[in-house]
């Protein structure tokens, strides 16, 4: 296979070095001052965090529909039994809000979910969910759609590696 799609293949399996001078540019941009350019700050963070995790392409971004728009699609290849707990394809809402993230942002989520047959999601958020949001969260959990949250705090000073990061997220949501 590898003799004809050699550039797909390649490209498959190539992953960003995670550079920490980079990541700390990207996160001091999460602070701007106009709504565009602090939307946008936190979808580049996330594009960054998620092409450095060995197993997940970005296979889009900023996709508009009718109705909706999806932040960013990951395709999980990934041979890691827990990294596949996401899924094949996962949807990245992220959120760079100072007001609380509500329950219907929750349920606009799952209703994408739902309407693309997607398990998992996950929201990259500055601000915190609101306790009916997370009470959504675990109720969806139920009917086996998984919606992990990553907040920017958490992850502002890596010290390990994102696919370690995001498995420990995985792992915390299980519970």
């Amino acid at each position: 296979m590898k003799q004809v799609y050699e550039k797909e293949i390649e490209e498959l399996y190539r992953i960003t070095k995670f550079d920490n001078q980079k990541w700390n540019i990207l996160v001091e941009k999460t602070n701007a001052t106009n709504s565009f350019d602090k939307g946008k700050s936190l979808e580049d963070l996330a594009n960054y965090f998620f092409s450095s995790v060995k197993g997940i392409k970005i296979t889009g971004r900023n996709i508009r529909y009718l109705t909706e728009e999806i932040d960013l699609c990951l395709c999980n290849y990934s041979k890691d039994s827990i990294l596949w707990k996401l899924g094949s394809v996962v949807l990245v809402e992220c959120k760079n809000h100072k007001d609380k993230i509500s329950v219907k942002t929750i349920r606009d989520l799952s209703c994408v979910m739902e309407l693309k047959g997607i398990e998992s999601s996950i929201l990259i958020t500055t601000s915190v969910l609101t306790k009916p949001a997370l009470e959504e969260i675990k109720k969806l959990q139920e009917t086996n759609k998984n919606i992990i949250v990553i907040y920017l705090e958490e992850i502002k000073n890596i010290g390990k590696p994102t696919e370690e990061i995001l498995k420990e997220k995985i792992i915390e949501n299980e519970m």
